[in-house]
């Protein structure tokens, strides 16, 4: 069927297209620059290769990804945390750029009518947390084909391998928005195709900030503009800087659509939040198939190449929830969206236990354990006697 639940398959007719947009005529170039098409469909009318030298025949898929699916950003580069507060203020986002002649029928073959925004953020409105907390959420985006592509792809973003674009959030007090000089906070979730690739990720608070509403605002950033080591796991997610003085180097709003949420998602840190249900767990190290293994990487440094692990958590958590493990009190390593006996394997991972010889030395495990309803637990555990 060439036209079904508004989605239009080959053989594409004009009577197809024309019912699908709900236009009154049966022009083809009526048709190709409606107002009616929907920009989230990857497929509809798109120029290719441009505007000055466009293609007659039928586009391929490849062709379709290569150009964007026709959109653009109209959110220019950010030097300010306040000028990314305008650009979300104003909820910029893609634009479909409209066709001119040859206008292409083929072009709407595989044109879905329904399809939302590609990028949905989703938090819970009104979260109430304490500070130093982190709130769980997801960003959902719809896998097109182009394997994250998109990001390196994209003109706003600058080109570029995806892995070195970051996805974060600026968190503005309330009663400074859309202004340019007051004290922000920044959450730094992790790059970009990690973060996409798990699909769930934090945003993270800080204890120091101050009790009150933040507008959470979604961003992307280059991997230059932050020290690496916020990026890395056990690294500092949250940094405080001045609406006025925040960005070096590039960052850029990320449109999305918030669900459950009036926009912008807002999030309430309180000094009085509702207690957090206590986890009781047990931690595992090695299974009959993957067993611990290290070797000493120098007098003072172990080094792990295999360390699986795996928590148990009461039945009564049915989340999934967060690790953070660290050795001897020092290195850290956390995991996200664990469940309850899974087994996971944090190894290559190196221990410096100077001014213990390494042979001599004792390696004991601590995982804090956080779960996505915002239950706790600790457990610990000695691996190297």
């Amino acid at each position: 069927m060439a036209n079904s639940n508004e989605i239009i398959t080959a053989p594409v007719s004009i009577y197809d297209v024309q019912q699908v947009l709900g236009e009154s005529s049966n022009n083809l170039v009526t048709l190709c620059k409606s107002s009616k098409i929907n920009k989230w469909s990857p497929k509809k009318p798109i120029y290719y290769p441009s505007q000055s030298s466009p293609k007659i025949q039928p586009l391929t898929d490849a062709e379709f990804r290569n150009q964007n699916y026709g959109l653009v950003i109209d959110n220019s580069r950010a030097n300010y945390a306040a000028e990314v507060v305008r650009l979300s203020a104003n909820q910029v986002d893609f634009r479909y750029v409209p066709v001119n002649a040859p206008y292409r029928l083929s072009d709407f073959n595989g044109y879905d009518h329904s399809m939302g925004s590609w990028f949905t953020l989703n938090i819970d409105h009104n979260t109430y947390i304490d500070a130093g907390s982190a709130v769980p959420c997801s960003f959902r985006y719809e896998n097109l084909g182009f394997d994250l592509d998109f990001f390196s792809k994209m003109e706003f973003y600058g080109g570029g391998n995806q892995h070195d674009w970051c996805v974060g959030f600026i968190m503005n007090p309330t009663d400074s928005w859309n202004t340019g000089t007051r004290t922000c906070w920044v959450s730094i979730c992790g790059r970009i195709d990690e973060v996409l690739g798990d699909d769930k990720f934090r945003i993270y608070t800080s204890p120091n900030m101050p009790i009150g509403n933040y507008y959470v605002m979604p961003v992307i950033f280059s991997e230059s503009s932050v020290d690496s080591s916020r990026l890395n796991p056990g690294g500092e997610k949250v940094f405080q800087s001045s609406m006025n003085d925040i960005i070096t180097g590039d960052w850029r709003y990320m449109p999305t659509r918030a669900l459950n949420s009036g926009y912008p998602p807002m999030l309430t840190l309180t000094s009085n939040p509702a207690p957090h249900p206590t986890i009781n767990a047990t931690m595992v190290i090695g299974t009959q198939e993957s067993a611990l293994e290290y070797y000493y990487l120098s007098d003072y440094i172990i080094k792990f190449i295999s360390l699986p692990v795996t928590i148990t958590i009461d039945d009564s958590i049915q989340d999934t929830f967060d690790v953070t493990f660290k050795f001897n009190g020092g290195n850290q390593i956390t995991r996200t969206n664990v469940r309850s006996g899974e087994m996971i394997d944090i190894a290559p991972v190196e221990i410096n236990t100077d001014p213990i010889l390494a042979e001599d030395a004792h390696v004991n495990l601590e995982a804090t354990i956080t779960a996505s309803s915002g239950a706790y637990g600790v457990v610990t555990e000695r691996i190297i006697e």
